[in-house]
């Protein structure tokens, strides 16, 4: 008989709550599957052989401007983030009851659907959405106008961006005391990131960095703000370009991103033709006709990155999309010198060449466990499937789990995945008496006052935390033939730990693996 616990006793009440709506929100939020095929490996190579990023920043989940952010990740091949300052605890709910933390952790789930339309990442700060702020002075006084700084200023230095976008003004014009906060922020965090006596505890981790443009992404919404943004000078970006690798237009993606808002009410149209966005220089270099103009977003940004460029330029040039394969060659030339590349672009920049290897040879490499849910002392089944879906020669050379304590070893002898056909392994993983149960990262301490508290600098900032399991697959490619496999370049894949089911409505879904207590009352 499993032991009984009270929940609440922990100082975990909402646990049951909040793990069922992060199962829900995964699964019933899935919208349109991510890009496959050619038009996946051809913008992961064009986006390898792009050095630079932009971070768009306002206030709430449904603040962002989805066709700007498609227009820089898909359009630009950046690295594009979107900082929210709040997880919209303090929004409305169209779709359920839930409120306060419940909606915090629903609407968190939709900008990561949202986030996977168009391509961009998504980040947060500790602040607490408490509800209509009709000043930016209320607001601080409610968070504390240090530690939100400190925040975006520690996003801004671990992602480096080149390009920092702000959707508000900072002034009375924006409405909502959290929308001028967002852009004060901005503001200050633009300088702030740069100087070393600023928030120097976080230097243990980070670097000081200096974004090159600050931009307000100008809104007209009246005849009165047309007239302001007449009389400044401006960059005028065309967010209605069709991509033909896409097959639709930014501003198309970006009603598809901006309809995953589904506790708001944000269903939006998929608009076609000309959509014109403005954005004025506030700080830093001042452009005459393009956001990132002067400002170098090839490898040659970076020391003994010429070779690789030139490398991923020919990767690009003779990409073939019925036999991508043939492209590999070249990415395995290029792995060592990312490889021996110093700093966080190097680390980053190794983990999309590995990705976009694995794509060109139609790799699938999948852990699915048993349940969806497991408790402490339990043992839940594992399965492992490699699959070779090229005729490039394919080693796998190891399995690890990481992220829990005591994850099972996966014991692989080298072996040569042969062409589609799937190598299959099992283990049970005994779950230790002492795992943390599942729960949103930000909800694990109490509170203070309207902000959250979190116990490790390196999770502030983060949508969610890591899966509880994760797999690495290591493995060798040859395009050349088996011959000198086993000396080849070893490269490594990710995967979360997930529960793969078939719903008779829906077909094939995936939930997250989430350890719960045996029993709730």
């Amino acid at each position: 008989m499993k032991t009984m616990r009270t929940v609440a006793a922990t100082g975990r009440s909402k646990l049951t709550l909040l793990t069922g709506l992060l199962l829900l929100a995964s699964s019933a939020l899935d919208g349109q599957r991510n890009l496959s095929g050619t038009p996946e490996i051809e913008l992961a190579l064009k986006r390898l052989n792009t050095v630079g990023s932009a971070l768009l920043i306002a206030a709430h989940p449904d603040d962002e401007n989805t066709a700007l952010l498609a227009y820089f990740a898909r359009g630009r091949h950046l690295r594009t983030g979107y900082l929210s300052l709040t997880r919209g605890e303090g929004g409305q709910n169209l779709i359920g009851a839930e409120q306060g933390d419940l909606l915090g952790v629903i609407r968190t789930e939709e900008l990561l659907a949202a986030r996977q339309i168009d391509g961009a990442e998504q980040f947060f700060t500790r602040a607490i959405d408490f509800g209509f702020s009709k000043t930016a002075d209320e607001s601080f006084a409610k968070w504390g106008h240090e530690k939100i700084l400190a925040d975006v200023v520690w996003t801004i230095r671990r992602f480096r961006p080149d390009v920092i976008v702000l959707r508000f003004s900072g002034t009375p014009r924006d409405g909502h005391g959290h929308h001028q906060a967002s852009a004060i922020l901005g503001k200050e965090a633009f300088s702030a990131a740069a100087d070393p006596t600023r928030f120097p505890e976080q230097l243990q981790l980070v670097e000081p960095w200096q974004a090159k443009h600050l931009y307000f992404n100008v809104f007209t919404f009246n005849a009165e703000q047309e007239k302001e943004v007449s009389a400044v000078g401006k960059l005028t970006i065309e967010l209605g370009d069709f991509d033909p690798i896409l097959g639709r237009s930014y501003s198309e993606i970006a009603g598809m991103s901006r309809s995953m808002h589904r506790s708001q009410g944000m269903g939006a149209p998929e608009r076609r033709g000309s959509v014109k966005n403005f954005l004025i220089s506030i700080a830093g270099d001042t452009p005459k006709s393009d956001p990132l103009e002067g400002t170098d977003t090839t490898w040659a940004r970076l020391p003994n990155g010429a070779a690789i460029g030139e490398l991923l330029d020919e990767a690009i040039r003779t990409f073939r999309p019925e036999a991508p394969e043939k492209t590999i060659p070249i990415l395995l030339k290029a792995r060592p010198l990312i490889a021996a590349t110093a700093g966080p672009y190097g680390k980053s920049k190794l983990v999309e060449l590995d990705t976009t290897i694995a794509l060109c040879a139609g790799l699938w490499l999948d852990v699915s466990a048993a349940r969806y849910t497991a408790s402490p002392t339990e043992s839940l089944k594992l399965s492992v499937t490699a699959l070779n879906r090229s005729h490039t020669p394919v080693l796998l050379t190891g399995i690890e789990l990481e992220g829990a304590p005591g994850a099972p070893a996966i014991d692989v002898e080298p072996s040569v995945l042969v062409y589609n056909q799937a190598a299959t392994y099992s283990m049970d993983w005994k779950i230790a008496p002492d795992q943390p149960f599942t729960q949103p990262y930000w909800l694990q301490l109490p509170k203070e006052g309207n902000t959250y508290s979190v116990a490790r600098q390196q999770d502030i900032g983060l949508a969610k935390a890591p899966s509880v399991l994760q797999a690495h697959f290591r493995l060798r490619l040859n395009a050349q033939g088996l011959a000198g496999i086993r000396d080849s370049q070893e490269i490594e894949v990710i995967r979360p730990v997930e529960h793969r089911y078939v719903e008779r409505v829906r077909g094939e879904l995936t939930r997250p693996l989430q350890v719960v207590p045996p029993v709730e009352i």
